[in-house]
């Protein structure tokens, strides 16, 4: 048996027993930022939500992306300066988000959809558990209840930089199930004429935009309690 045959039939063994090992935080997802200090977007836990659950948000509509903002551009906002603002659980909400820039959309293992992207970010800082709801309608019911730490903002109340931002579908009626798309709230802008989040787009993955073409169903604010 020749010397090349042996260290081929190691490199086989050894590729196998990688690929049997469950992944370290920061390995499951693409995309992270380049270059950033440790203390300015944290490394994802080792805690996630499952991406194989059986309903899901792959395929519904989404706003439509017109802007793209770099991670700098997204450091920025989330830094704590004044386009920032809001509160320390937000920004860690949005810090822990930012971990997943890149990542490819879908809802298999190393994929997310939207509400995926933002169930992965909460339970990131502690701020959601597995039995937080999977999907957008979901969770937009669970705040319209006020279950899961969640709220609804009322009328005229600001959202801040973390919230969860909801889109109804543009056909949609007022029930929860016309829930397509949910997202982060960076701020500052939001509106017609276009609104700073970050989310999971189906075109390019996990990004920080700003988006148009859906109407806002509402915002919902987590608690730290």
């Amino acid at each position: 048996m020749g010397v090349s045959y042996i260290i081929c039939m190691r490199l086989i063994a050894c590729l196998l027993l990688a690929a049997a090992m469950p992944l370290s935080a920061g390995e499951w997802y693409g995309g992270m930022f380049t270059n950033a200090p440790s203390d300015t977007v944290p490394e994802p836990s080792a805690v996630r939500a499952d991406p194989a659950a059986e309903e899901n948000d792959a395929g519904l509509e989404e706003p439509e992306d017109v802007v793209v903002y770099t991670a700098q551009e997204l450091r920025e906002r989330i830094g704590g300066g004044t386009k920032a603002g809001g509160d320390g659980l937000g920004r860690a909400i949005l810090q822990a988000g930012a971990a997943y820039l890149g990542t490819p959309y879908g809802t298999g293992r190393g994929r997310m959809d939207c509400s995926l992207f933002v169930k992965t970010s909460l339970m990131d800082v502690g701020a959601a558990d597995q039995g937080f709801p999977r999907t957008a309608a979901e969770q937009f019911r669970a705040a319209e209840q006020g279950r899961e730490r969640l709220r609804m903002l009322k009328p005229g109340e600001k959202p801040r930089p973390g919230d969860l931002i909801f889109f109804r579908h543009t056909a949609g009626g007022k029930h929860y199930k016309g829930i397509t798309h949910v997202g982060l709230f960076t701020g500052p802008d939001y509106g017609k004429a276009g609104t700073d989040i970050i989310h999971a787009s189906s075109r390019r993955g996990v990004i920080a935009a700003q988006v148009t073409g859906m109407k806002i169903a509402g915002f919902a604010r987590i608690s730290s309690d």
